[in-house]
Formats: structure tokens, sequence, C-alpha cells
């Protein structure tokens, strides 16, 4: 088909332009015509009243090769009804009469196409644009298709609204928003929501927002505490076990741990803003979830302890500002630039590390000259002791803390104390550090007895790093070469104080020894004896 030199201002004029290369037009909407009127549907009136859009697809065919490389393509909108154009084309008859209901009916025996009436039905062309589709918004992105993975986003905040805002718009994801909270006037400094969604759910004013960004998207809301879901708790759970991916926006350390516990199949990911808001956190499991995100937040919390660049991370005091009359109503001053930028860092990761197998921690850090600095780690895998009801897990780092130090002091004993992640409702543990003997500590070839000096200072400052989110957790120490990791009497004894000091706060003691490639975990309750009446 060759291309229309000129854009025909009739009916008439257009179906000669599309005979000439062999496309009967009055057949076919004759044809097309005498189906719709035949339609038994509520819509008959309205369409007969409508007025007829016809959509021409033309090939641009190369001049010289004579292969086609691309179509053209043009829209023409009549100025009278479709019922007037059946009417023209001789298949409808006309009840100028009828004042309500369909004025136009089938002709049994179809008239002859009167071509007076057909020149004087009016055409006006219009350009065609695609609509801003998954399809098209994957494209635009630089993929080729649209992915269609199940999505549930927890927390419908700043963060997590910008992240979905613009992973959507890259074609990613059919979405589902769980969030309970409302919009409020200071939200607007960083949300992706307008003013009209003030005092409004925050998810079901994002999901109407994607929804008109992007035609056709496939995003639901429930609004809802994903903890606490109550009266939602059935649609919570269905979303839940059918998602394929699961976005932690939530900022909460709880909600985190909660929802890395959930026994579905959906590979979970965590990601937010530091106190500051100049620095952005991603965690990704891996996809077999043998890193899980309990596992990564261990590892986020070690990196903090021995990554001199992070050390201040958490301890950044932001400043606050109060946004109602609520003495207590205050959030944090970050400029709605920065609040973009970490988050479109955030989303393509995202975009780039889910089309992947492997775990992920990685960090952003926003400087005042605008540079980022970026620090990645690929997260192994912890080693897990399941001890009675607990679970103790120790990241790699940890073990390798503990051998190395004892095989550079051998054949002396040597040992320190050990940090970690303490979840007492889920009776889990994770170790994260072990830390070297402090200097007063004596270290013999079968005895070890390890000091205090600078030992409380160190732990008092490790817990300040991570916010209070480890504490000590119990003591480490090696045995000589050629012996067993069997705790002696004196080992026991000290496992005793350990457990009876750790006991104040519901915590149970960890001791770890160290021996001929291997480690002995140990877990001890301490029980205060029962008193008795007399």
């Amino acid at each position: 088909m060759s291309r229309l030199r000129a854009a025909p201002s009739d009916l008439a004029s257009l179906h000669k332009e599309m005979e000439a290369r062999g496309v009967n037009l009055f057949e076919s909407l004759a044809n097309k015509v005498s189906d719709w009127i035949l339609e038994d549907d509520e819509w008959k009136q309205f369409r007969f009243n409508s007025h007829l859009g016809i959509l021409l697809k033309m090939p641009v065919i190369h001049p010289v090769t004579g292969l086609t490389g691309a179509h053209s393509m043009v829209a023409f909108v009549t100025r009278c009804s479709l019922g007037d154009v059946g009417v023209s084309l001789g298949q409808l008859g006309k009840n100028n009469e009828v004042s309500c209901g369909l004025k136009y009916v089938l002709n049994i025996n179809p008239d002859p196409v009167d071509l007076s009436k057909v020149s004087n039905i009016h055409l006006d062309p219009f350009n065609v644009t695609s609509s801003f589709e998954p399809y098209l918004a994957a494209r635009m992105a630089g993929r080729e298709k649209y992915d269609q993975r199940k999505v549930i986003m927890i927390g419908a905040g700043a963060v997590g609204s910008l992240v979905a805002n613009s992973l959507l718009r890259e074609g990613r994801f059919s979405w589902t928003i769980i969030d309970d909270d409302v919009l409020l006037p200071h939200n607007l400094s960083r949300h992706a929501l307008g003013g009209n969604a003030i005092g409004f759910s925050k998810a079901l004013c994002l999901k109407i927002h994607l929804q008109q960004t992007i035609c056709g998207s496939k995003v639901e809301s429930i609004v809802a505490d994903a903890m606490s879901p109550a009266d939602n708790a059935e649609n919570v759970e269905k979303a839940l076990q059918t998602a394929d991916i699961i976005l932690d926006a939530s900022a909460s350390v709880p909600v985190s741990r909660y929802l890395c516990d959930l026994s579905v199949e959906a590979r979970r990911t965590s990601f937010f803003f530091n106190p500051a808001g100049t620095s952005a956190v991603l965690m990704v499991e891996d996809i077999k979830r043998t890193v899980n995100l309990r596992a990564i937040e261990a590892a986020f919390y070690s990196r903090i302890l021995n990554d001199i660049g992070l050390a201040d991370l958490l301890l950044v005091s932001p400043e606050r500002l109060p946004y109602s009359g609520n003495c207590s109503a205050l959030t944090t001053r970050m400029p709605s630039s920065r609040a973009q930028i970490l988050s479109g860092l955030i989303a393509q990761e995202l975009g780039i590390v889910l089309d992947k197998t492997h775990s992920l921690l990685k960090i952003w850090q926003l400087t005042d000259a605008g540079t980022v600095n970026v620090t990645s780690y690929q997260v192994e895998s912890p080693t897990s002791y399941q001890l009675g009801e607990w679970k103790v897990r120790l990241l790699p780092q940890v073990v390798e803390q503990i051998q190395s130090r004892r095989q550079v002091k051998l054949p002396t004993e040597t040992g320190g104390a050990l940090l970690g992640v303490v979840d007492i409702p889920a009776k889990q543990i994770e170790v994260i550090a072990a830390l070297p003997p402090p200097p007063d500590s004596e270290e013999r070839i079968k005895e070890f007895v390890r000091g205090t000096d600078g030992l409380e200072m160190m732990v008092k400052d490790s817990m300040a790093r991570t916010l209070d989110h480890i504490r000590y957790v119990g003591e480490w120490h090696s045995h000589p070469k050629g012996y067993s990791t069997r705790p002696s009497k004196i080992d026991l004894g000290q496992l005793a104080i350990l457990a009876e000091t750790l006991s104040s706060d519901d915590c149970l003691g960890i001791q770890i020894i160290s021996g001929d490639n291997e480690l002995n975990v140990i877990l001890c309750n301490f029980k205060p004896p029962e008193r008795i009446n007399t």
C-alpha cells in the first residue's frame, strides 16, 4: 500500500483512496454496521448515536528495496453519527420521529450506496499516538516486555510511593499496595501524591495515581496494617500467598522481620532512608531465600561496625520539625530532590537485581556536593544452629574472625566478647561480630581469661552505631590443637555466670568454642533456684 499524499476530507474520497489500494471500505463498513445493529446489548443506542472512528495503518515502503520498515497511522472521525453512516451505505433506515430508543433499523433489503450522501459525510483527520501503557513503558525503559510478576509493597510512604512510581513507569510488576496510613500535608514535601489526596488513604490514592499515570496498569490496594490486618486479614493473606516478590517499604525493623518469617514463597526485599535522610539502604534476598532479610539485616549492622565509611550512617541526628499541634508529631527535614535521587537509585537497582538470583546489600550515601558514595555487598548464607527452641546463626565473617584469631594465637588460647541481634519473641539470635581480646586479657597454653580494658566502651559504641539493634550476647574462646571443643569445667562455670548476667532481660547466653576445624556453639538459659517456703 502506498502512502496517502493528502488526507481525504469525506468518506467517499477515503473509499476511493482505499479502493485504489485493494480495500473496499464501503463493503467493510456495511458488514460492520449490519453486525452491530443485530447485537443485543445495552450499548446499541449509545453506539449508533456516537461518531464513527476509522483507524488506518499504512506500511512505509522503502523506495529502493521495496521492504516495509515501519508503519504510518492516521485516524479519521466522522462529523455525523454512526447511524447516519449506516443510512448513507444503505444498510439502515432512520425514523426521525423517534425521541427515545433506537431510531435506526436494519434494512432487510439493503439499498445501494448513495454517493451523494456518502460525499457529505465529512471526516476530520487525527494524529495517532500510543497510550502510555505497561508495554510501551517497558519499551521506553529499554526492555523488551512488560514484567508482570506480582509484587506486594508494604508501606506507601515517601520512599515506597517514589519507588513504585518509577518502577511502574518502566513497565515493571503487577502491584498490590498495603498501608493503613493517610496522607497529611507535611507528606507532600517528598511523596509522589499531590494535595488532592490529603486526608485520604495513602494506599488507595497511590493506586489511583499509578492507574491514571500508566493506562491499563495492574494496581490494587488494601487499606490495612500488614502485621494486624483486622477486617482485611483474608485479603492480605491472599495477596501475600500469591505474590512473587514482597517489597518492604515500611522503614520498620519489626515489620521487616515479620515479613521475613512469613510462610509464603515470595522473594523479599527491604529498602529505607537513614534517619538523617542522607543515605538509602537496599536489602534483597537471593531467589532461593538461603540468605533472608534477617541475615542481611545482621550483615548490615556488621558492615556499620567494620566499615569506617559507614560508622555514622545511623548516628547523624536528623533535624526534626513539628507538623501538627501535637508535640510528639515530628518529621525529618529532607529535601524532595534528595528523596527523588535516593529513591531513584533504589528503583534502578531493584530493576536490576530482581532479574538476577543473588542476594544483595547496597548502600548509597549522598554528599553535599551531589556525589554518591556506593557500597555493595553480596551477603553469604549464615551458619545456623538449632539449639532447643532457639536458633543461633553466625555470619560467615564471624566464623572467619574466630578461626583466624585462634590460628594466629596458637599454641595459646584466646577469645573475646560476642555481639549480635536478639529477637526474643522469635527465639533467634544473629551473631554479627566476634570482638578481639581486650589488652588486659591473659592468654595461656591451656587457659584464657578475658580482660575488661576498653570492652564496655567498645560494646556501647557498637550499640550506639546501630541504634541499639545489637547487644552483647556472649563469649568466644579457643582450645589448643588436638583438644576437643567440649566445654571444660571452667567453661561451664563461665557459661553459668554468662547466663545469669543476661537473664535480667530474658536473653540467653552464647558460648562459642573454637577448635581444630570446628566450632561448638552452646546456649545456656539461667534458671534461678526455686524458693522453698519454711
